[in-house]
């Protein structure tokens, strides 16, 4: 099994399956969000003959919603840590008012870190603490002294106050909705029962990826697609069409033409959605028995993926208990 050269994730939101791929499968988002892929991740990697853990030499990131920016921030060296500590710093603050606080001081637009990413820094960076320089960094030096570091600096407490106020929101990631009944409470644990306060949980989450990352704030047919798509794994998660809406979206035909582009530059490509995605030639694989944890609340329960290769694995076919003659 050969580890992606690029794993590039398109619509990503909260990542979860990218951060699954390089951190294992007890790695998480810094925060759930609607629509979040953390309990398909091994299932989806499965298909495509990855697994969690296996890491990749470098990640691309790309969203065009508050995503974006903050994925910039917290993939470069230091600056989730930086967020982390900020986080800790409120944990004495009652959290109704802190909330209260944080959703009134706002985040602005984030845009100031929008096109800053972690590989921009040329920064040794790896795992192991062994050396690790990018090509591609190398040769956008120019524009990373033009975004300016500083500008980065001064978004990091906007981003500490989108990731509070988003990880205690009523719809987990989306601040407007309002607080919600468990902010104090650690995601994933009962609902009544959690006492960990959300600024104490939230910090452990953040630090340094182990893994280049490259971060796009914008959309997913902007993101520039390398000449050498050899070893390159493209995984595309639009919103999904006819539910919960988005407050950025990705048309189905723009699915498509995406999708198409990066499968003739030869990289290997997946769509998710809750329906098979009918491109000739491509591949279809129901995976909606393999989800681990809480099931969605939103939407109907299947899960699809659409692929320009062969499934490398696929879910075994489970037949009803009362099925008569083969039939359910």
């Amino acid at each position: 099994m050969t580890r992606p050269k690029i794993w590039i994730e398109l619509c990503a939101g909260s990542a979860a399956v990218a951060i699954r791929l390089v951190g294992g499968p007890n790695a998480n988002p810094p925060i759930g969000m609607m629509g979040g892929k953390r309990g398909f991740s091994r299932a989806i990697l499965g298909v495509l003959g990855l697994r969690q853990g296996l890491g990749a030499d470098e990640v691309w990131l790309n969203d065009a919603g508050p995503w974006g920016p903050v994925w910039a921030c917290l993939t470069t060296p230091g600056k989730a840590e930086e967020v982390a500590a900020i986080i800790r710093g409120w944990k004495d603050e009652e959290p109704r008012a802190l909330w209260d606080r944080l959703k009134a001081e706002g985040w602005g637009d984030l845009t100031e870190v929008g096109e800053v990413a972690a590989w921009h820094t040329c920064c040794a960076w790896s795992a192991k603490g062994t050396e690790y320089f990018s090509e591609a960094a190398a040769g956008m030096r120019e524009d990373w002294a033009g975004s300016g570091p500083d500008a980065l600096a001064s978004r990091v407490e906007a981003v500490a106050r989108w990731l509070v106020c988003s990880g205690g929101a009523f719809r987990c990631g989306e601040p407007e909705s309002g607080i919600g009944p468990n902010f104090t409470g650690h995601p994933g644990s009962d609902a009544f029962g959690a006492k960990e306060r959300i600024t104490e949980w939230l910090p452990g989450r953040l630090s340094s990826w182990p893994t280049p990352v490259r971060a796009y704030h914008g959309s997913a047919l902007d993101v520039p697609i390398p000449e050498d798509c050899r070893g390159v794994f493209c995984y595309i998660d639009p919103p999904y069409q006819d539910t919960t809406g988005y407050q950025h979206d990705l048309p189905r035909e723009d699915v498509i033409a995406c999708a198409r582009r990066w499968s003739e530059a030869g990289a290997v490509v997946c769509i998710s959605e809750a329906v098979p995605i009918e491109i000739e030639g491509w591949h279809h694989v129901e995976i909606g028995s393999e989800r681990v944890g809480q099931r969605r609340t939103f939407g109907g329960t299947r899960e699809w993926l659409t692929l320009n290769r062969k499934p490398a694995w696929t879910p075994s076919v489970q037949v009803g208990l009362f099925s008569v003659h083969g039939e359910e």
